[in-house]
């Protein structure tokens, strides 16, 4: 099973395009990292 898959990566990678402040990429990250996390921890 993957955790991350490549249509997960695309959406993020198309989100932090639209972000211009290095502060929103950082809690976009951080956010999609905790879900993931969040997902491994069921």
């Amino acid at each position: 099973m993957e955790i991350v898959t490549e249509k997960d990566l695309k959406n993020i990678e198309e989100q932090l395009k639209s972000v211009v402040r290095d502060q929103d990429r950082f809690r976009l990250i951080k956010a999609n990292a905790n879900s993931f996390i969040s997902q491994v921890n069921k």
